[in-house]
């Protein structure tokens, strides 16, 4: 593999990337969890709240952890810049995952104000 175009000294701090990668399998977790508890309603029908709380764990909360975690340690790496706030990137998944499972809580257990709040 080459390596020559790459600027490794302009990866970011290692927290920030981490962080979202560790909470992806918690996601994956919880929906494994949930096809556990839940299976034959989860499947009986697309629109039942559960299946729709499924979705948006497995696709916000697992692919976009990921999806996160992997912008920010690759592009930095790419472009040879550096993250430019990193405080903002901290901030962003203090606030992002406790909304992403409140939005699902709030799809799960059919509450409006948790979609509200999220």
């Amino acid at each position: 593999m080459k390596t020559g175009g790459l600027s490794l000294d302009q990866a970011p701090a290692e927290d920030i990337p981490l962080r979202f990668f560790i909470s992806a399998p918690i996601f994956g977790i919880l929906a494994g969890l949930m096809v556990l508890l839940k299976g034959n309603l989860l499947f009986s029908n697309t629109w039942m709240p559960e299946t729709v709380a499924l979705t948006h764990l497995l696709t916000l909360g697992w692919m976009g952890s990921v999806m996160f975690g992997a912008l920010y340690q690759m592009i930095p790496v790419l472009v040879g810049g550096i993250v430019p706030f990193p405080k903002l990137s901290r901030m962003l998944h203090t606030i992002l995952i406790p909304a992403i499972l409140l939005m699902v809580s709030g799809f799960f257990w059919n509450h409006s104000w948790m979609l509200k709040v999220s």
